[in-house]
């Protein structure tokens, strides 16, 4: 991880100013007597990595048998496809009608989340739940529908013209499963963004430690009508998925 936050001050701190106030691991000494990090995500404790080349200022890990956090998921779906073990028919389709009557505002809220959210993003992703039967989730809510849709893919510069970074988004720590999430108080629930620098020549997805930053997302209070959403996006979205 590139940032961490600093015990001392709260503040997030990037490997480069972490080598400036603590400096290097110190000669002779097996345990690295440096203050340690705390994770944005789960809270536990990171330590510092030293770069593998003389201008590298290397990065943040977490400890050795550390507990769970997405952050360290090697897949690109720390949740693996949204696909529920014991659907509700019945409830999926109507979720699925709620979810087209508010398209508008699904996108409208995944767009401020999501850096340059595209349209033809956005009409995938429909087709993805489709296939995978994610409206089929019992307990499952409209208002959980855009955060739902943002955990399902990563999100890279292939599919926005505009976007230069690779986004992918967790729940936060308390919530390894999505089936927790019906278990879980929606206040104890927190959407997470993290930002990684596009893969460059072979490598096709970002590695765990190249994450550049994590934020909370805003939390979404409520179905809104009438929201305004790009003139593109209100002419494309219905016309591919055939809805008003």
């Amino acid at each position: 991880m590139k940032t961490a936050i600093d015990p001392f001050d709260g503040q997030k701190i990037t490997p480069e100013n972490y080598l400036a106030r603590w400096g290097h691991k110190a000669l002779g000494i097996q345990e690295d007597q440096r203050p340690r990090m705390y994770c944005n995500v789960c809270e536990q404790t990171l330590h510092h990595v030293a770069g593998r080349t003389r201008d590298s200022a290397g990065h943040f890990a977490h400890l050795p048998k550390s507990g769970f956090c997405p952050t360290k998921a090697t897949a690109a779906l720390p949740y693996g496809h949204l696909t529920p073990t014991h659907p509700d028919p019945v409830r999926a389709k109507w979720i699925r009608e709620q979810a087209m009557q508010h398209w508008q505002w699904i996108f409208h809220e995944m767009a401020i989340r999501c850096p340059n959210f595209d349209a033809y993003e956005f009409i995938e992703l429909i087709k993805v739940a489709d296939r995978d039967g994610l409206w089929g989730y019992r307990n499952l809510t409209l208002l959980q529908v855009p955060e739902l849709f943002l955990v399902s893919r990563d999100f890279t510069p292939r599919t926005s013209k505009f976007r230069k970074a690779w986004f992918r988004f967790w729940f936060s720590a308390n919530i390894r499963s999505i089936d927790e999430l019906w278990i879980t108080p929606p206040e104890n629930v927190q959407l997470l963004r993290a930002e990684f620098p596009a893969p460059k020549g072979r490598q096709k997805t970002p590695y765990p430690h190249e994450i550049e930053d994590v934020i909370k997302c805003q939390q979404i209070m409520g179905i809104h009508e009438n929201v305004k959403i790009r003139d593109f996006a209100a002419r494309v979205i219905p016309e591919a998925l055939g809805i008003k």
